[in-house]
């Protein structure tokens, strides 16, 4: 036996936040960000859709969107300047 898989930090179901926190507020909005860029996003799409199959429940419902965001109207342009504007990532 590996000695490395003897302290297994892995999620003991998938009860986990690496699926419904990650998924809902981390890949659903990458992938409503790729739609509005035109980036497709078929992997994370297929993350998502497989993370909702795995947790028989609709992780898009409550996840962060950039419509409740208030940013689903805006263009790509727009967002650039209100994250430019707001100097976020300094």
């Amino acid at each position: 036996m590996n000695p490395a898989y003897e302290w297994d930090d892995a999620p003991k179901n998938l009860e986990h936040r690496f699926l419904t926190e990650d998924i809902p507020y981390g890949m659903v909005p990458m992938e409503d960000l790729g739609r509005i860029v035109g980036v497709k996003t078929p992997l994370t799409t297929a993350i998502i859709e497989l993370s909702q199959r795995m947790l028989r429940r609709d992780l898009r419902k409550s996840a962060r969107t950039l419509q409740n965001l208030g940013l689903g109207q805006k263009t790509l342009a727009e967002i650039l300047e209100l994250v430019n504007e707001k100097n976020i990532f300094s």
